[in-house]
């Protein structure tokens, strides 16, 4: 037990002297006060026990939801997308809320500040769906609504990210129907809202009828790959899954700078105008973008695009180290099942990439390569790009015959060349003499390019005959 002695140090150890100076009238008297702070506290501790917790201040958008639902208890589902992918998927739910009869909405949506306190018109956003006029929701706007008769509350916000969420408040015993929507929304955005669209790895929706194309001058060889792997092969997709085989496949589309592998892609969105395509470039992979993409990818059955792949990662492992290309070579291997997805890659430098990328069955299962056009087929590509700018009615013979080793990209540079020189010397079309300068200035070019722009390099004047001696 304590003695006096100790319980007398342990009052001075949390007691204050208080020094007064006490005035009545003209005489005053000064005195001491000790205030013992332990005492004192217990005492403060004692009473706000006895007068309670202050009862909490419900917000207006509190009281209004809990009138709605009914219920003393309600359960909360907040589900989040990356960027672009969570707005397309607010715009979902906004959408099928709107046109589905299972669905009710009982008041207009509202925005609330950040407590819930006051409330205002919701912030409208237009989003770009490609070729057709933009769509708009309410992107920060709060809903009341029943589902198939059950009540419920809808949010749209964003969390600390960034990236834009759904929120869902329904009565506890209705905790399943907040699941129910979220996978709703997830349909109606991957089955109805994306279906046939063209989008970059940031899940933009791009236009599709500028990336089109028909006009694609390919080697009858490569056309006949074109449709035999891809796009005759994608209706087949469904059966070969239903037989028990992975229907996925991977086709590597190379050859040098310009020969068509873009307008290669172009042709296959034109053949294929139902076909979900997915464009993927080495910048649209930012945080963990790559599994991002191959997942959404998955949930479209979409022809996944990856140009460029030596930069996106396919590089050799004796020439660099790349972070991605471990998980590249993971998601091709499909091991969660990539169902029918088609991914095509592009690449200028096959012999460059990774063995384990196009030594493997099951990643890359044609490898399509796509040569400097034929001397035909730059006549057709000359003739298609100088009819852009007025046309021209001599003799490309000599012109065909001296490009031998240009790309399409080169031919599309000398018809441009070609008008204007045609403009240089104010006529009023095209003339021989026109492509036979356009011919000598694109083909030194070519040729400088050619040989590592060395300064002794001497092209061929073929356009005039002449050889630089």
């Amino acid at each position: 037990m304590k003695n006096k002695q100790q319980n007398e140090e342990e009052t001075r150890d949390t007691a204050i002297d208080l020094k007064l100076n006490m005035k009545f009238g003209s005489a005053s008297r000064k005195t001491t006060l000790t205030l013992d702070m332990l005492d004192f506290h217990k005492a403060n501790l004692a009473s706000l026990k006895q007068i309670g917790a202050p009862s909490k201040v419900l917000s207006e958008r509190e009281l209004a939801r809990n009138a709605y639902l009914t219920d003393e208890r309600s359960f909360r589902k907040v589900k989040w997308w990356q960027g672009k992918l969570g707005v397309l998927t607010q715009l979902g739910a906004f959408n099928l809320m709107e046109r589905d009869d299972s669905f009710v909405l009982d008041n207009e949506w509202l925005k609330y500040d950040s407590h819930g306190k006051t409330s205002s018109e919701p912030t409208w956003m237009d989003v770009d769906v490609g070729e057709e006029k933009p769509m708009s929701y309410p992107v920060d706007g709060v809903v009341l609504g029943t589902y198939n008769d059950i009540g419920f509350e809808l949010e749209f916000g964003s969390d600390g990210d960034g990236d834009p969420t759904v929120q869902i408040f329904v009565n506890d015993k209705d905790k399943e129907v907040a699941e129910e929507l979220i996978k709703c929304f997830e349909d109606e955005t991957f089955n109805n809202l994306l279906s046939g669209k063209v989008l970059d790895g940031q899940f933009s929706i791009l236009n599709r009828t500028k990336l089109e194309s028909g006009d694609a001058i390919l080697s009858g060889e490569v056309l006949e790959a074109i449709h035999r792997d891809i796009i005759t092969y994608r209706p087949l997709m469904k059966t070969i899954a239903a037989a028990g085989e992975d229907p996925s496949r991977g086709i590597l589309l190379c050859g040098p700078p310009g020969c068509g592998k873009t307008s290669a892609v172009r042709l296959i969105l034109k053949e294929m105008p139902n076909q979900t395509a997915i464009l993927v470039s080495n910048t649209s992979l930012q945080r963990d973008g790559l599994r991002t993409i191959f997942s959404v990818a998955r949930r479209l059955n979409a022809l996944l695009v990856l140009e460029d792949l030596d930069a996106i990662g396919g590089l050799s492992r004796d020439i660099s180290q790349h972070p991605i290309l471990g998980q590249l070579l993971e998601l091709l291997d499909g091991l969660e099942g990539n169902g029918e997805v088609i991914v095509l890659a592009s690449t200028n430098l096959v012999e460059k990439l990774d063995s384990a990328l196009t030594a493997r069955p099951g990643r890359f299962d044609r490898i399509i390569t796509i040569e400097p056009p034929s001397s035909s087929v730059r006549k057709e590509l000359l003739q298609r790009s100088l009819n852009r700018f007025g046309g021209f009615d001599g003799d490309l013979s000599q012109a065909v015959r001296c490009t031998d080793g240009f790309t399409g990209a080169y031919i599309a540079e000398l018809a441009k060349s070609t008008w204007l020189e045609q403009l240089r010397c104010g006529d009023k079309c095209i003339t021989q003499d026109h492509l036979n300068s356009a011919v000598d200035q694109v083909l030194s070019q070519f040729n400088r390019a050619m040989d590592g722009h060395r300064s002794t390099s001497k092209p061929h004047n073929c356009a005039a005959g002449v050889d630089y001696q």
